[in-house]
């Protein structure tokens, strides 16, 4: 059983002595606003469902409204002005262009944040993998779409020039710089709480484990975890030590031996003199580790405590004993991305949205 910590984005302290109540008072947006710390336009977009609202902006107006006992439908503008509106078909598209990425834990949670929005507009979505790249997707060439989002690596230039004809946002992977929204995990913020988690524990002597990446303009999410948490240490003076693999990616999958690639990344961690007391894996590796670590007599969380970036495995709670993880709202990201997706078909002339999503760590309840 895992438990999530206290969303870290959000700080909120009540006592008896300083809590303020409003329910006596009829309030304006404009004081809701100035309570929950945002603009009057984000209250408005809010209330009335039609704009981008950030989790965080969200999360402060609700405490805002049940601090003062705020009625938001009875403030809801009463006009014929439909959530759907200026959307011609009623028709998404979804492209996949990353192997079996829908079929991670993230990629089905994600899909379930999509469909429930797309319900409620009533819209259909079309599913599509790409996973040739230089393929355009035969229900593009329809052309009876209102929007397209997309998870994995940008396709070829060709492809790329054709979506660009209607309105895309990119999930997890920061897609094509050239062209479209995206909405991302915030991979930075999510090594800074695997390495507040580890020091706070009393470790100084750290391990990162991460994949090499040498493709070129491939996104290396977990690069970015791994520079982040080596600067912390780095800032910090705190000796780490940093071990890689090849990335999967860029090897033929077939002549790939999983098993043998992470036997060789513990013979490596087992060699560290001292040995580290707090490990980081940055990639979805953490599992495997976590099991060759075990038959090589050292037990997780224990004789090494360990945070594994979201592993999207759905067998991650068999494991014995259980590690720490940082896990991130698929269906929170994928609302998120319909919300933008809906606000730049309505305005499609506003600047580009980059939506970073905070991940959470969760501890094993022992």
């Amino acid at each position: 059983m895992l438990k999530p910590l206290t969303n870290p984005k959000i700080h909120v302290t009540y006592t008896l002595s300083s809590h303020t109540f409003y329910l006596f008072k009829k309030m304006t947006i404009r004081e809701i606003a100035k309570i929950a710390g945002v603009s009057t336009a984000t209250v408005s977009r809010f209330i009335n469902e039609n704009g981008f609202v950030g989790k965080e902006a969200k999360n402060k107006i609700l405490i805002a409204f049940k601090q003062t006992g705020y009625d938001p439908e009875k403030r809801k503008r009463r006009t014929p002005q439909a959530r759907n509106s200026g959307l011609k078909h009623k028709n998404f598209v979804m492209i996949w262009t990353a192997p079996h990425s829908e079929q991670s834990t993230t990629g089905q949670n994600m899909m379930m944040g999509i469909s429930k929005i797309l319900q409620n507009l009533d819209a259909t979505l079309t599913v599509a993998q790409l996973f040739d790249h230089d393929e355009i997707p035969p229900t593009l060439l329809k052309n009876q779409i209102d929007g397209i989002l997309i998870t994995g690596p940008a396709p070829s230039p060709a492809v790329c020039k054709q979506l660009q004809k209607w309105p895309v946002v990119w999930l997890l992977q920061a897609g094509s710089q050239d062209f479209g929204d995206r909405v991302q995990a915030d991979h930075g913020f999510e090594s800074q709480l695997a390495y507040k988690y580890l020091t706070d524990q009393g470790c100084r002597q750290l391990c990162c484990m991460s994949f090499t990446s040498t493709s070129k303009g491939h996104s290396s999410y977990w690069k970015t975890r791994e520079n982040h948490f080596l600067n912390l240490s780095k800032e910090a003076q705190i000796q780490t030590s940093l071990i890689t693999c090849p990335e999967l990616n860029e090897l033929p999958l077939p002549q790939f031996n999983l098993a043998e690639a992470v036997s060789r990344l513990v013979d490596k961690l087992l060699k560290l003199t001292p040995l580290p007391d707090g490990l980081y894996v940055t990639n979805w590796l953490g599992p495997y580790i976590h099991q060759e670590l075990v038959k090589n007599g050292i037990t997780p969380m224990k004789d090494l405590l360990m945070v594994a970036a979201d592993p999207g495995i759905p067998t991650l709670r068999y494991l014995t004993p259980e590690m720490v993880t940082t896990r991130l709202s698929g269906a929170e990201l994928g609302e998120q991305a319909v919300e933008i997706l809906l606000q730049r078909i309505k305005k499609t002339d506003m600047p580009r949205i980059t939506c970073m999503l905070k991940p959470n760590l969760l501890i094993p309840v022992t």
